[in-house]
């Protein structure tokens, strides 16, 4: 059976042949296996990589030509996308009879859309075996985890979308390349749980020279030299990145770059490690680390529920209050606040004689600072017990990475406001450098950014650019909400990464 791959891990490409997949889950065909075809001109497979990066859905034809044209499109755009898109039937479908419709790319009143088998397009290949490789990390099959993401990283063949130009491409092919490092990031972590720092440490130098801004590599280059005996190396490396970041942009590294930094300077020097052999194909996986929390953590958390039952609640408010604090909770600072209370009453209490009324009064308080003490702080253990063992995931880490990228580039914008203009913070549809955690600016982005990267209709995402346009900018993310453009739930879904430069 002759089937179809697509390609837009590197230059927009096809392949036939008479390989079947392995479905969206399974590996699928490596890159270049069957015979290429021919796409035609450039603005035609730009025109493909559109429908490609949409595919299985109707893509409008305002959509295509804004995206493959840009602020310069055709007269007769609508002519010529129906041009490109005949030229892409007759390339892909070379057997179809001139008559019979197409089974591949077809025509609806809502736009064109391609078929795409499952596990034919390389971005989604590439993203079924990522997700497979953390699903065999979270069973405990490291070294199956490292073959699976280097299998994945192999399907890339160079830039994403190499030769199309505009700031549709520009901003998918950011998006793209974000997901392919931050695989690499974790290929290179998992590799390094195996005991493999020393081989690492080239790769790592030259992935920190092609990407100096990114502070997880640089801390992983760091990590690499230190478990290799190299610690002046790996402190080097950080004082590099600092001062590159303090020359060009007045900023200190993130606070979890400069917490290995600490933990390397105060440490003793490690001795030169040996390369790791490398793993027979048969030999027994390495007992992987253990996936929850230690039996010591949870043994020292008992401290939370003892301290309230064996001081018979006269120290409940300690911790309530350290909760509150770990949780930054209101609510459980002020029920730490009412134990103090309690603690007070009931001391006045016990120094004084009291009447039976007040007998019966001071054992309720007792009982209550004593045993709902005593079951909040159970309540608070399994909180906090949870919120730890959550901080492990690897997408919990990237999160937070990425939100501290976005407060970096938010205090920027507000000391520097002319600086974060020309280090285009909030516009992922242009080429950058700075990395500002995925920020959005509502009065530059056009519409296609408003629409694949905050998951607007195109109806939204057109109300907000020409109502922008009408009125010459927002003044606040608040006005999307004032102006009926978005309802007010929508908008606090995207307040973390809404912004508005001036």
């Amino acid at each position: 059976m002759t089937t179809l791959r697509f390609g837009l891990l590197g230059p927009v490409c096809t392949w036939r042949s008479g390989l079947a997949f392995a479905g969206s889950g399974g590996a699928g065909p490596a890159p270049g296996d069957g015979e290429e075809i021919d796409l035609g001109p450039i603005k035609q497979r730009a025109v493909l990589a559109v429908l490609l990066l949409n595919a299985n859905q109707s893509v409008p034809v305002a959509t295509i030509v804004g995206a493959v044209w840009g602020d310069e499109p055709p007269g007769n755009g609508p002519n010529v996308v129906q041009k490109h898109v005949s030229g892409l039937r007759r390339a892909l479908e070379p057997d179809r009879q001139a008559r019979l419709p197409s089974q591949l790319l077809t025509l609806t009143e809502a736009g064109y859309t391609i078929r795409v088998e499952p596990g034919a397009l390389d971005v989604d290949a590439f993203r079924a075996q990522v997700e497979q490789a953390y699903q065999a990390r979270a069973a405990g099959a490291l070294p199956y985890a490292v073959d699976t993401l280097r299998a994945a990283l192999s399907r890339w063949r160079g830039t994403a979308l190499a030769g199309l130009s505009g700031s549709f491409f520009a901003a998918e092919r950011e998006r793209l390349t974000e997901l392919r490092m931050s695989a690499i990031e974790e290929s290179v972590e998992m590799e390094m749980r195996l005991g493999r720092h020393v081989q690492l440490v080239p790769q790592l130098q030259g992935l920190v020279a092609e990407h100096p801004s990114r502070e997880r590599l640089r801390g992983l280059l760091m990590t690499a030299l230190h478990h290799s005996g190299r610690p002046t190396d790996s402190l080097a490396v950080y004082q590099d990145g600092r001062d590159q970041l303090v020359d060009e942009l007045g900023i200190e590294p993130g606070a979890d770059l400069r917490r290995l930094h600490q933990q390397i300077a105060s440490s003793p020097a490690r001795p030169p490690v040996s390369p790791a052999p490398a793993m027979a194909p048969d030999a027994p996986a390495a007992p992987p680390p253990p996936s929850g929390l230690s039996w010591t953590t949870r043994l020292l958390s008992l401290w939370l529920p003892l301290v309230p039952f064996l001081t018979v609640g006269l120290l409940a408010w300690i911790p309530a209050a350290y909760g509150a604090a770990r949780l930054r909770s209101r609510v459980h600072g002020a029920i730490a606040a009412v134990y103090m209370l309690l603690t007070g009453v009931v001391l006045v209490f016990s120094t004084r004689g009291v009447s039976r009324l007040s007998d019966f009064v001071f054992s309720m308080l007792f009982l209550i600072g004593w045993m709902g003490g005593t079951a909040h702080a159970v309540f608070l253990r399994s909180k906090l017990l949870r919120l730890r063992k959550s901080l492990l995931d690897p997408l919990v880490a990237l999160a937070r990475e990425r939100r501290h990228r976005r407060e970096g580039a938010l205090e920027l914008l507000r000391r520097e406001p002319s600086l974060a203009r020309d280090l285009r913070i909030g516009r992922p549809d242009l080429p950058r450098q700075y990395d500002d955690g995925g920020l959005i600016d509502v009065n530059g982005v056009p519409e296609h950014v408003l629409t694949t990267a905050l998951g607007l209709t195109i109806e939204q995402a057109r109300g907000i650019v020409l109502e922008r346009e009408r009125i010459g900018g927002f003044a606040s993310v608040r006005d999307l909400a004032k102006c009926g453009l978005l309802q007010p739930a929508e908008l606090r879904t995207l307040r973390d990464v809404l912004i508005v430069v001036r």
